[in-house]
């Protein structure tokens, strides 16, 4: 939605200082070097339809900045004309639609942002076999078993006779979003409902219902030893057959989306060296510290196949990807068009941003999808994902770079990273540390791709009172 951003408290400042760099490798020399700033796009936002002088005598030639379009039924006139005067836009709109018990989330159809709401979807596919991408703690596993390939090429993992009762897979235990984060993390409570398709056979039928395997989804948190059964059922010789088919468990984690008011409106602060969100274990809603698995245990009686586990959201990947792939289409290219009324804001509208700094595996691949649709379409625009590797590039145990290159397929690299930082007190004993790891991520974003961005970010909690900032700050001498 484009015009519902809220205030969160007349105490505190929300302070944000964004500065868009492009790092250029020396095979770019015809390219103008660009120098950028995100803009508040707010309700009440100086810089919506006016007071761009400011902006561009900070020597800024592109903005990151909310593309407002017209609705006459909402008395909304657009800032095109405005905004043309940049060379380089980033349409920073938002994408609220679908979400429960939020009323306000719901009611501008018109500002729908179609593209940034389908980056919204979930979707992961996991090799039984595992895959050579997943080299950390992420992964799929196995108890017994082995590997197998079929004359067809189809690879998966099979069960050995001397594994009955084995956890023949478990993992790959990484986070999922328990609620969507479109419109505002900290406000938005709808939860995700996944489904997750196991695909599998036997060897031979039976005449007789056998117990063949048990499938699970189970949501541990590690720190705490705490575990649950998301959902479960047992496989007989009656469902199983000799051709694959898919066998589903659905789930959600709406019992640990627990709001205490209005706890961070960034919703997502970076994360430690080895796991995501210990640093964010203030905000409850997003079940901070949770790893998901998916289980199959090997009951005997039939040697079982098992190819892949494919995990998605109901509400985004399955509508729209799997049941209406064309509306999907439709949606994006209509959205992409509702630009051009203004050919000089086309012509320089060269990214539509995605959902914020995916965190979870699951966000990758949908990011991917709809850019191949965009360049289906002939849209000649790209996706322009604001994405955080974490501070010292792992996640989940994992290397977040590789990872999210080979997923998300990101046609330029944008990372962000905060190298200024102060403590409670406002002393900023811990730029060394900061500074380290920005040169390593830096290097990492190379090694991907050698035309990269990077945003040198710094926002954080003021108080009014004591002038003191927590968290990251304005970089001074």
């Amino acid at each position: 939605m484009e015009k519902k951003a809220k205030s969160e408290t007349n105490k505190i400042t929300f302070v944000f200082l964004f500065l868009l760099l492009i790092i250029y490798s020396s095979n770019a020399q015809q390219e103008e070097f660009i120098r950028g700033v995100f803009i508040h796009s707010g309700e009440g936002a100086l810089t919506l339809y006016g007071n761009y002088d400011q902006v561009q005598l900070m020597g800024t030639n592109s903005v990151h900045q909310m593309v407002v379009r017209e609705v006459p039924r909402l008395g909304q006139t657009n800032n095109f004309q405005q905004l043309s005067r940049f060379n380089y836009i980033y349409a920073s709109n938002d994408s609220g639609t679908g979400s429960e018990n939020c009323d306000w989330c719901n009611e501008e159809p018109e500002n729908i942002d179609w593209i940034s709401y389908f980056t919204q979807a979930k979707y992961m596919k996991w090799e039984a076999e595992g895959d050579s991408i997943f080299n950390g703690s992420v992964g799929i596993k196995h108890q017994g078993g082995e590997f197998y390939q079929e004359a067809d090429g189809t690879k998966g993992w099979k069960t050995s006779d001397n594994n009955i009762g084995d956890t023949v897979i478990y993992g790959p235990n990484y986070w999922q979003y328990p609620r969507y984060t479109f419109t505002n993390p900290a406000w938005n409570p709808t939860p995700i409902n996944y489904k997750a398709n196991f695909r599998m056979k036997i060897d031979f039928p039976s005449s007789e219902s056998l117990p063949v395997c048990i499938i699970m989804v189970l949501m541990t948190k590690p720190s705490t030893g705490y575990s649950k059964i998301l959902d479960i059922d047992t496989l007989t010789t009656d469902v199983l057959n000799t051709a694959y088919q898919n066998f589903t468990l659905s789930y959600n984690y709406k019992d640990y989306i627990i709001f205490e008011g209005i706890a961070n409106s960034s919703g997502i602060h970076p994360a430690t060296i080895t796991k995501p969100f210990s640093e964010i274990d203030t905000n409850p809603s997003l079940n901070i510290g949770s790893e998901v698995q998916f289980i199959v245990k090997w009951l005997g009686n039939r040697q079982l196949f098992i190819d892949y586990i494919e995990v998605y959201d109901e509400k985004i990947w399955e509508y729209y990807f799997i049941n209406r792939i064309s509306q999907t289409k439709n949606a994006i290219r209509d959205y992409n068009l509702s630009f051009s009324s203004n050919p000089n804001l086309y012509e320089k509208l060269k990214y539509y941003v995605t959902i914020d700094a995916p965190y979870s595996i699951d966000g990758y691949i949908p990011i991917k999808r709809v850019q191949q649709i965009m360049d289906s379409l002939n849209t000649d625009k790209n996706l322009l994902v604001h994405w955080y590797p974490g501070w010292s590039h792992y996640r989940d145990g994992s290397k977040t770079w590789p990872l999210y290159y080979q997923l998300a397929k990101p046609k330029k690299i944008n990372f962000w990273y905060a190298p200024f930082v102060s403590d409670e007190n406002g002393n900023n004993t811990a730029n060394d540390f900061t500074l380290y790891w920005f040169q390593r991520n830096l290097q990492q974003a190379h090694l991907q791709q050698n035309d990269f961005f990077v945003t040198l970010q710094t926002f954080g909690w003021r108080d009014k009172q004591s002038k003191l900032s927590y968290g990251y700050r304005t970089p001074t001498p």
